[in-house]
């Protein structure tokens, strides 16, 4: 008797825990949809960060090393020296492939742009790793994007267009809380899994 009871509390306990614990909605924006890129590993690649706030260092180092295992030894990485702020959240536009193919079309084949979308947005909040658990009134909401637009320098157009939406609500006054870290490191996860298809495939002996 004293074995089932244990097991109903144990589930009791799981589902009470599991309702106070929130994680975020992750899709794609199905109007952001551009996928006309064929990888070539011999090509050259320039990675650009937009609008990305986070210092940590693991975080930066993962992006890096995501990318570089899928484009190949031909990525590289270096901030823009074009005239824009890349500290605040720029999407594509034909005037930038402009700006992009005139600064970088004699050293590379393509730019791969990454642009991070936060609302709300707060700078210093990127670097709390913790799952907390949190007593607050207040509703959080967190609506997070993270887009991945690959252009054609030698063609002057975009080949790639993916974008990655994470949605975040939390009603209840106590729960166990993701922080914005976790949240946007899960948004980027999501986005690159889908690129990595990319890929070559190995071919079988």
């Amino acid at each position: 008797m004293k074995f089932y009871k244990s097991i109903v509390l144990a589930i009791l306990g799981f589902i009470v825990l599991n309702s106070c614990y929130f994680t975020p909605k992750y899709t794609f924006n199905n109007s952001r949809f551009i996928d006309t890129f064929i990888l070539d590993q011999n090509k050259k690649h320039l990675l650009i960060k937009n609008n990305f706030h986070s210092d940590n260092i693991d975080f930066r180092k993962k992006i890096d090393d995501d990318f570089k295992r899928v484009v190949g030894d031909h990525l590289y990485f270096e901030n823009s020296i074009i005239d824009f702020d890349n500290n605040r959240p720029i999407l594509v536009t034909p005037y930038l492939i402009d700006l992009l193919t005139e600064a970088y079309s004699s050293q590379y084949d393509y730019v791969l742009f990454l642009t991070f979308v936060r609302v709300p947005e707060n700078e210093s909040d990127l670097n709390d790793k913790i799952v907390s658990i949190k007593k607050t009134t207040r509703v959080v909401k967190r609506n997070y994007n993270v887009i991945l637009t690959i252009v054609d320098l030698k063609e002057r157009k975009i080949v790639y267009c993916k974008e990655a939406i994470s949605s975040y609500n939390k009603y209840l006054s106590t729960g166990i809380t993701t922080s914005p870290f976790q949240q946007i490191e899960g948004t980027f996860n999501v986005l690159f899994k889908d690129f990595e298809k990319k890929l070559p495939k190995k071919k079988s002996k």
